[in-house]
């Protein structure tokens, strides 16, 4: 089952997981936009090294694409670089219903007092920046133009500065894609977080609120799926959702 991430809102994620997981195919959602060579970059670093994982984040992505769309991305940008769910958010967006939505901001609070502030907006070209503050130091990141600047800023005063080109995202997404199909798991167990915080984003932005954020866990499913337990119900194939 493969989800187009920027078309899927938060309760199509989590019904298209929960879906996966009973009839027992593989599971991906599709973001060619975190293929981004700086983005790839930050994200196998925090993968790395807990030190790196942020206690402040603040990001912004532009492109040509309605503000919700990008915010969605972000969003799952944001639950790898931070590993946790948060317990709060806020958000707004600026606009009609798509594609008339040119501006959207979230804030997410942590219950470890960590923050993440995200803001998306229209625009004729895509350019992503960011700045996290971490334990070991700073990263900030400016992407434009299949471009990347990565300076990290280290405690002892050390400075790196690297400078990265992108390949093609969608090249890259599609072979990712085929790890999913030869059983790599890691967009079933995303996606429980990225849906609900969606959801709690979406409802945010409709009412004004601080909305908590509730989680649901893929992760006793996935036990059956990886260790080849007997299905309760017929193999049905692979079903493919393109978003909603």
């Amino acid at each position: 089952m493969f989800l187009v991430g920027d078309q899927a809102d938060g309760a199509t994620i989590v019904e298209a997981v929960e879906a996966a997981l009973r009839e027992r195919v593989p599971f991906a959602t599709l973001r060619p936009r975190l293929q981004q060579s700086g983005l790839a970059f930050l994200l196998n670093l925090v993968e790395a090294d807990a030190g790196w994982r942020p206690r402040y984040l603040e990001a912004s992505i532009a492109g040509f694409a309605d503000a919700v769309e990008l915010m969605r991305d972000a969003i799952a940008l944001t639950n790898r670089l931070m590993q946790h769910t948060p317990s709060a958010v806020t958000g707004t967006a600026i606009g009609d219903d798509a594609p008339e939505r040119t501006l959207a901001t979230a804030e997410l609070r942590y219950a470890d007092e960590r923050l993440a502030t995200l803001r998306t907006r229209g625009a004729a070209t895509e350019r992503i920046t960011l700045l996290a503050d971490c334990p070991l130091g700073e990263l900030e990141l400016t992407a434009e133009g299949a471009k990347s600047t990565i300076t990290m800023s280290l405690r002892d005063g050390r400075r790196e500065t690297s400078r990265l080109t992108d390949r093609d995202p969608f090249v890259l997404e599609a072979q990712r894609t085929m790890r999913v199909l030869a059983g790599e798991s890691a967009d079933a167990l995303h996606a429980p977080r990225d849906g609900s915080v969606l959801l709690a984003l979406e409802q945010a932005m409709d009412t004004g609120q601080v909305v908590t954020v509730e989680e649901r866990s893929s992760r006793a499913n996935l036990v059956l799926v990886e260790s080849h337990g007997s299905p309760t119900s017929t193999r049905r194939g692979r079903l493919h959702l393109v978003g909603v």
